[in-house]
């Protein structure tokens, strides 16, 4: 499958708007009840101050470990170096904190970890999307259909709209917040198109030109617009009968990742690829493709799967690979605390 060859002024001034997402202002989920920010800011504070204090690693390891599989990564974002939570505004000695990290409860433990989670939003890099979407037309089988499960403000989509001719494309994205700055970048991104369609570059489209492959792809340019889809709601909900390719940030799905294989085995085509982030499909409905290391293509473990076989399977369950193996995630959470916390 060929990639547009589209004028590259063109390409620079369509990407060029959708970049930096990952700087947008967060909003915390409105289905997950979250704590005031007076006590998100008091538990993140007791929980950062343990996290400098190596004589607690394992207390505070023991607090999280029950939680583990709603962490993203191996440690809460507002643990790390990185963190913006600020510090306690007081010398706390390590009985005051042990006392403190004790009192937060279950409940309320759980909670944070899922609201400091909810801040969490990373996007894929303009380069490493360049490199993506041209592995990825080398290896369709079909161009019926993109879709990203979790799209998040649709960088993927809109990426994929101008790399790769697909009859349609859709993102669907859980958080509403994210869905309506979508459906702005997207707004913006049409007139953009609308620009480029009715004002070509000097020299960059020539109408006489005997080569149909770039007056191919600014009449694609101009269908952009009506071909492209961003729906509020679960991924577990989505039609993805028509399939040819689903993207799937999945870095923050560890222990959904056997809920996802079975919906996708179940439901999409044979011959639809798949492409994962970090965490690995483990379902006989597919078959390993290519896998990319981390930082071979992207930041992370990349794997690109094609759907096989007709079913029907039995139901895969998560397993301790998928939740996480409790020894491997201590040795990961280690690891990150070692790490100087600022302040």
């Amino acid at each position: 499958m060929r990639r547009h060859n589209m004028p590259a002024v063109f390409r620079d001034r369509l990407l060029d708007g959708i970049q930096g997402g990952e700087f947008h202002q967060r909003e915390k989920a409105s289905d997950s009840n979250p704590l005031p920010i007076s006590h998100f800011t008091e538990i993140g504070q007791i929980l950062r101050a343990c996290a400098k204090r190596p004589a607690l690693t394992e207390e505070l390891l023991d607090r999280l470990s029950p939680h583990r599989s709603s962490i993203i990564g191996a440690l809460p974002s507002g643990l790390q170096a990185h963190g913006l939570i600020s510090d306690i505004n007081k010398e706390l000695d390590d009985v005051e904190l042990r006392k403190g990290l004790y009192q937060i409860t279950e409940e309320r433990l759980k909670q944070w970890i899922i609201d400091d989670g909810s801040l969490v939003y990373g996007e894929l890099k303009r380069e490493e999307l360049d490199a993506f979407f041209s592995e990825v037309s080398q290896l369709l089988n079909h161009t019926n259909e993109f879709i990203d499960l979790g799209s998040g403000l649709g960088k993927v989509v809109m990426t994929a709209a101008v790399s790769v001719a697909f009859e349609s494309y859709l993102g669907v994205e859980l958080l509403p917040y994210r869905h309506r700055l979508a459906i702005k970048r997207f707004d913006d991104f049409c007139q953009s198109i609308n620009e480029c369609v009715a004002q070509p570059a000097a020299g960059a489209i020539d109408p006489y030109s005997q080569d149909t492959s770039s007056q191919f792809d600014l009449g694609h340019l101009a269908q952009i617009p009506s071909k492209v889809d961003f729906q509020p709601g679960d991924m577990f909900a989505c039609d993805v009968s028509r399939a040819s390719f689903i993207f799937i940030y999945s870095t923050c799905f560890g222990s959904l990742m056997h809920k996802i294989a079975n919906k996708l085995a179940s439901e999409s085509p044979e011959g639809c690829l798949v492409s994962t982030t970090t965490y690995a499909i483990n379902h006989p409905g597919f078959v390993l493709v290519k896998h990319f290391p981390a930082n071979s293509m992207v930041w992370t473990d990349l794997r690109f799967y094609e759907r096989v076989g007709k079913g029907p399977w039995a139901e895969q369950v998560a397993t301790s690979s998928a939740e996480s193996d409790r020894q491997k995630w201590r040795e990961s959470a280690r690891e990150l605390l070692r790490q100087p916390v600022g302040g």
